[in-house]
């Protein structure tokens, strides 16, 4: 019976947007704020073994230089939205870089070990988003980190002049090429992080369990406002066996970019036009559809599905068959059906064939069929960010006969029969408890969430909190070009 069930799921199944998008996902100044305070800086200090290139200068080379530790205080972050760019700066950035010393003195060399810290740098970085060919990429325009108020640790047997002479070249050129070197890193960090991230988000993706995809491919670059951040993705449903294919429904109808109104953090706005390419999908594929038999009605009711019961709407049945004998309904949509989202529901009319079977013995006998619509309201609840759709109402009307081999039917009666039937067999339909997982980010939980129904779109308010990776470090590490090296990305799998 999981067929009719389709028709709940697609009304409400969630991913993420066409010229105008099927999907829009909008986030806040405060979802930011939450992030920054909640797991920024706990994933910032998970974060170490960043290795830069050596420096050199007045006969001190400093190599194997690894950030082994970093730091950066929620409360030090400041965070602007811009039209199209997004800029985060801190004065108090820390950090600690384990390194190898070689100093020229006169004919020879000393080698060894030491550390530099430091806690109240301060750096710069301003950010954007481009867009080619589905995909989204992080571009950093600017990271700009100066090392400042540096703390050098020595080994125990260097003597003070050469301690001495040391310090006067960190506090001259190497300050500022340790500051130079450590930007073009970490602001690799940043780039390559986020798109490694944003790579994982899905593209084609089937649904699990059904023969439908969804593009949650986005169509075009991010918009950054003032006040909010916004990505439209495609939303197209298409049949996954048979591949992407844009089926013939009216294009998407212009869903806001943010809901000032309703607030919340994040927001997810639906178009019409995904629901109504899922329709299309399921429709082609021949699973708008179900059988209503005697196992849909509840126990409890007083209702049993025999001929008995059949003869109040068609009388003439009884001269066919013996009133204890059981009765099917086949329910199944004969043509493409286009759905409506109004500011109270999900609403469908569907053209339908019904078709009546006597069931003896286990074999099912055509017995008549009929032609009409039927309206259709469907609705969701959401939990932990998952959407589980459901029917509150499907009215018969308009039905004509088609055949019949148990003499005259009177439509209007058929009709009222079907509707009190339904009634029933609704509970039991939604009772088959189709749960939509929504797609989401890592490290965030999306468990507080509204729906809302507005002309033409669904909206999704949430307030999100974070989860702090279980990673105990995260590596990068660069070759002396400073290009960021991919493979030190393995730890972001982002199924934590």
């Amino acid at each position: 019976m999981k067929q009719i069930a389709y028709f709940t799921l697609f009304l409400f199944f969630l991913a993420v947007n066409s010229q105008n998008p099927g999907i829009k996902v909008a986030v806040t100044h405060d979802f930011f704020v939450q992030f920054q305070k909640s797991i920024l800086p706990q994933l910032v200090a998970k974060i170490g073994n960043i290795e830069v290139a050596s420096i050199q200068s007045g006969g001190l080379t400093l190599s194997n230089l690894v950030v082994s530790e970093i730091s950066l205080p929620a409360e030090s972050l400041r965070l602007s939205f811009n039209d199209d760019h997004l800029s985060v700066a801190s004065d108090s950035f820390g950090l600690r870089i384990d390194l190898n010393a070689a100093y020229d003195l006169y004919l020879f060399s000393i080698g060894f070990n030491m550390v530099i810290t430091c806690s109240n740098s301060s750096f710069l970085t301003d950010f954007g988003f481009a867009y080619a060919q589905k995909n989204i990429a992080l571009k950093m325009n600017e990271f700009i980190l100066q090392i400042n108020n540096l703390d050098l640790y020595f080994p125990a047997w260097l003597t003070d002049k050469i301690i001495g002479s040391i310090v006067r070249l960190f506090l001259g050129s190497i300050q500022d090429m340790l500051s130079d070197n450590l930007s073009k890193a970490l602001g690799g960090v940043v780039e390559e992080s986020v798109n490694k991230i944003i790579d994982t988000m899905p593209g084609y993706t089937p649904i699990p369990g059904t023969i439908a995809g969804v593009d949650y491919n986005p169509n075009q670059s991010p918009k950054i406002s003032a006040n909010y951040f916004s990505v439209n993705l495609n939303g197209t449903f298409y049949n996954a066996d048979t591949g992407l294919f844009v089926p013939p429904v009216p294009l998407p109808a212009v869903i806001p970019d943010y809901d000032e109104t309703t607030g919340g953090s994040t927001q997810v706005f639906i178009s019409d036009y995904m629901i109504n390419t899922a329709l299309y999908t399921f429709w082609q594929a021949g699973l708008l559809k179900t059988r209503v038999t005697q196992d849909l009605i509840p126990a409890q009711a007083p209702l049993n599905l025999n001929i008995q019961w059949l003869q109040v709407f068609i009388p003439e049945v009884a001269k066919y068959y013996s009133p204890s004998v059981q009765v099917a309904f086949d329910v199944e949509v004969s043509e493409f059906p286009l759905a409506a989202i109004t500011p109270h529901d999900v609403e469908a009319k569907l053209t339908s064939i019904v078709t009546i079977y006597a069931v003896q013995d286990g074999k099912f006998t055509k017995i008549a069929s009929l032609e009409g619509a039927v309206d259709i309201h469907a609705n969701a609840s959401v939990s932990n960010w998952k959407v589980s759709p459901f029917v509150s109402n499907a009215t018969f009307f308009n039905y004509s006969v088609i055949h019949s081999d148990v003499g005259s039917i009177d439509a209007g009666l058929f009709e009222q029969g079907m509707n009190l039937m339904m009634g029933l067999v609704i509970p039991a339909l939604n009772a088959q408890s189709i749960v939509v997982d929504l797609p989401t980010l890592p490290y965030i939980d999306l468990a507080t969430l509204k729906v809302s129904c507005f002309p033409g779109y669904l909206e999704i308010t949430a307030t999100p909190t974070f989860k702090i990776p279980s990673e105990d470090k995260i590596n990068f590490i660069f070759d002396s070009a400073y290009q960021y090296n991919p493979k030190a990305l393995e730890f972001l799998k982002l199924d934590d």
